[in-house]
């Protein structure tokens, strides 16, 4: 291949594991979009049920197996036998609306930005938990330090320079190569008309307290390249004040006075949380379902954290 026609290569990368309810439909939107010289590799994480079967019916589509890796080690193992001078990162649950390659390539023709994406459109018929969650889209391109992993279209030389995903994380890993690649001096930005319908949406309450504990699982190894970024602040603030009302409430029995709202106050975080995205988005319908969903997201999260603290203390006393 020339080296002038390898500047116009998208490498579309795509992970998947026992993805046949959707691997058909994302394949088919990356079709639609790709141009001639570009490539679409599939790398399959073990799947037992239809999908490979499924991707096989795609022409010219290479196809990789890696059981048992984490997904960003998968991505990783793509891009690696990419030939594009872009990459383009797609989970198989994601469809590429009209207009994706075009708009990543205009962004991306920015010789000072190094990646691009923005954040997932919901599918049909959403549920009230998906309409609130995913209720926030920023409309227009500005500079960000974060690109979601579904939806993630990165020139191959700044991947290079960052070592790609960390394959040790099994969650959050495009929070983490974000991170990196912004302290490396890399631009990412928030592009609006990249976007995918992202159809493996949390639906329900139960989908939201499973995704959420699976989130949290990893905020503590992002501390030391991030800090203690505003999500575990809030997180961190919700414990205190749970904590605080728990010690409380001896004293709000015996007291003749009892400010019952003490035991509420671990319900300010939560609610801050809901004005604030109500505010910023001007989408006040939202702030019931948002405080509900917050109320349950640091929950959720303090119990895994307080987990995790909890494990890494014995191995230190071991």
């Amino acid at each position: 291949m020339a080296g002038a026609d390898k500047q116009c290569v998208i490498s579309f990368i795509v992970p998947v594991l026992n993805g046949e309810r959707y691997v058909r439909g994302c394949l088919d939107h990356i079709f639609r979009e790709k141009h001639a010289q570009d490539e679409v590799i599939v790398v399959d994480n073990g799947s037992t049920d239809d999908t490979l079967h499924i991707v096989g019916q795609f022409e010219g589509v290479h196809t990789l197996a890696f059981p048992e890796l984490t997904i960003a080690a998968l991505r990783n193992r793509g891009a690696e036998v990419a030939r594009g001078h872009i990459l383009g990162f797609v989970d198989c649950d994601c469809l590429l609306c009209p207009g994706w390659r075009d708009a990543a390539m205009e962004v991306l023709s920015d010789s000072s930005v190094a990646a691009a994406g923005s954040s997932y459109d919901v599918g049909p018929n959403p549920t009230w938990v998906e309409r609130a969650w995913y209720s926030s889209r920023n409309t227009k391109l500005t500079r960000t330090k974060y690109v979601v992993s579904g939806n993630f279209v990165i020139k191959k030389d700044a991947f290079d320079a960052v070592a790609g995903f960390e394959e040790k994380m099994v969650t959050d890993e495009d929070t983490e190569i974000s991170a990196r690649l912004d302290q490396a001096g890399f631009c990412l930005m928030n592009a609006p008309e990249v976007r995918v319908v992202h159809l493996g949406n949390i639906r329900t309450l139960t989908q939201f307290i499973r995704k959420e504990a699976w989130h949290a699982s990893g905020a503590l190894d992002l501390v030391p390249l991030r800090g203690v970024d505003r999500a575990m602040m809030m997180t961190l603030s919700f414990m205190v004040l749970c904590v605080s009302s728990v010690v409380a409430l001896p004293f709000l029995w015996h007291s003749p006075v009892k400010p019952l709202w003490i035991l509420a106050a671990p319900a300010v975080v939560p609610a801050v949380t809901a004005l604030y995205r109500c505010t910023r988005d001007e989408k006040y319908f939202y702030l019931f379902y948002l405080f509900v969903l917050y109320l349950l997201f640091y929950a959720v999260r303090s119990i895994v954290v307080t987990a995790a603290l909890g494990r890494r203390a014995n191995v230190r006393r071991q």
